[in-house]
């Protein structure tokens, strides 16, 4: 645990983050929900919400019971999707599709969880022991550096799928555990209201070995990813959170003009 929030402070301070990384772990069954140590939600709130109290250092867990919204629970494998909702009747009355036959589509590529969860545990991602997925939301050029990591460690990302709806709890929870996968979200407006998001922000949820693989990622793509006035930001912000990079910051170079052991005119 002390290793994981070294590496989650460490990667605070390269990228500037402004918000927690969220950890959440799904419960299965009643016994497991009852022996976490996390509190009990004692509200009804949506899943967007849910993400948001976590990002504001708060360490929780909830069943279907505490949750207003439909798609959460849904997405999570906590609620049976209904024919209402296969259908696309659902979608088709939200009129955000052009018909029903478009509306069936995107809802049968959501990949809500196709087992049974009982319940969710959710905090700050280094107060918890396990975690199942793992979520950031960042502004756009956090969310570039992130994916600069997961391309170093894995190659292009292949599985990444977003429709602006149900951002937080199909885009970045069930999507990612389902494909074991990175995936981006430009998220919705439930999402956006929930966790007070601004228009430049973004979210990427990762299953969670992944995500510590894309963090080394990052870690080593920092010369080279980085121009010089973001290296100096970065300096900064190590010194002040007293953290210490691998490697030394090299200024005067990134990824465009590092040089060549041999001339380019050799590999023709």
């Amino acid at each position: 645990m002390s290793n994981q929030k070294e590496k989650l402070n460490k990667l605070s301070a390269v990228l500037g983050l402004k918000r927690r990384v969220v950890g959440v772990r799904f419960l299965l069954i009643e016994k497991e929900f009852d022996e976490c140590p996390a509190e009990k939600l004692d509200t009804r709130i949506t899943y967007c919400r849910m993400v948001a109290h976590a990002m504001e250092g708060k360490h929780i867990k909830a069943t279907n019971e505490n949750f207003t919204c439909q798609g959460g629970p849904e997405m999570l494998g906590m609620r049976d999707l209904l024919n209402y909702e296969k259908s696309g009747k659902q979608f088709d009355t939200f009129r955000l599709y052009g018909d029903m036959a478009i509306a069936r589509e995107v809802q049968s590529k959501l990949l809500p969880i196709d087992h049974h969860i009982y319940g969710v545990e959710l905090a700050p991602l280094e107060e918890l022991e396990k975690a199942d997925v793992v979520i950031m939301i960042c502004d756009t050029w956090q969310a570039m550096r992130v994916l600069q990591g997961y391309t170093h460690q894995f190659g292009m990302a292949e599985n990444i799928g977003m429709i602006g709806n149900q951002g937080i709890c199909s885009d970045l929870t069930a999507r990612p555990y389902m494909n074991n996968d990175i995936n981006i979200s430009l998220l919705c407006q439930g999402a956006r209201l929930s966790t007070n998001s601004s228009d430049g922000e973004v979210g990427v949820g990762f299953p969670t070995k992944k995500f510590w693989f894309t963090v080394d990622g990052i870690f080593d793509t920092i010369n080279s990813a980085t121009d010089d006035r973001r290296k100096r930001e970065i300096a900064e912000r190590i010194s002040e959170a007293g953290v210490t990079l691998d490697e030394e910051l090299e200024f005067g170079f990134f990824y465009a003009n590092y040089p060549e052991r041999y001339p380019v005119e050799d590999y023709k």
